[in-house]
This record gives structure tokens, C-alpha cells and sequence, in this order.
């Protein structure tokens, strides 16, 4: 799990594969708000140059991408909220085991 600090609050974003194909959830900590989940992308981007989009849902607590996503696991990902009509806020990290996450440029030490 990812725990980022969007400008606007701060957001949990995993891959969850517990007895399902692997797919991005996004939590809201206690005492934040889930964002509206069209106002979601989550663009992941591997070594060759392979871009994917994902596109969220509403769940029960949790927004959901609306896509698996493939084998490997290995790739770096930009969380983009559209907020009003401003300019995307850029979140990115990377989808491998103990890495330094980057959002606005504050450094966010990923343990897993």
C-alpha cells in the first residue's frame, strides 16, 4: 500500500489480488474523502514504453479500477485527480518492492 499526500488530503492506493485478478484500490484514511472516482486515472508505465490507463468505480468504502492489472508487477505509475477544472495533481510512484515514492516533489519512503 501506497500512502499519498495529494495536495488535498491524503489517499491509500494498492494492488489487491486477495482471490481476484490484481486491480489499483484507492482507501480514504479516516477523516478523509474518497474522490469522485471520474475524477481518477492511474497511468502505469513499464520498461519498453508501455502505457496503460485505468479508470475507477465506486465500491462499498473504495474506489476500484475498472480494469486487471497485467503480470508483472513492475512499473511506475502516475495517480492523476482532475480537481474542478484545475490542472491535474500528479502523484507518482513506483510498483516495485521498497522503493522511494515522488509526489510534488516531497520524497514518500514506501515500506512494504
Amino acid at each position: 500500500m501506497f500512502l499519498v499526500d495529494t495536495g488535498h488530503g491524503k489517499l491509500e492506493l494498492s494492488v489487491f489480488e486477495d482471490g481476484v485478478p490484481p486491480v489499483f484500490r484507492i482507501h480514504a484514511p479516516k477523516g478523509q474523502t474518497l474522490p469522485d472516482p471520474a475524477s481518477v486515472t492511474v497511468e502505469t508505465l513499464r520498461a519498453g514504453g508501455a502505457v496503460t490507463i485505468f479508470l475507477f468505480t465506486q465500491k462499498n468504502g473504495f474506489l476500484e479500477s475498472t480494469t486487471d492489472i497485467p503480470e508483472p508487477h513492475e512499473f511506475d505509475a502516475f495517480l492523476k485527480l482532475n480537481h474542478g477544472g484545475h490542472d491535474p495533481r500528479v502523484c507518482t510512484f513506483t510498483g516495485r518492492m521498497n522503493v522511494v515514492a515522488l509526489c510534488y516533489g516531497v520524497r514518500i519512503f514506501v515500506v512494504t
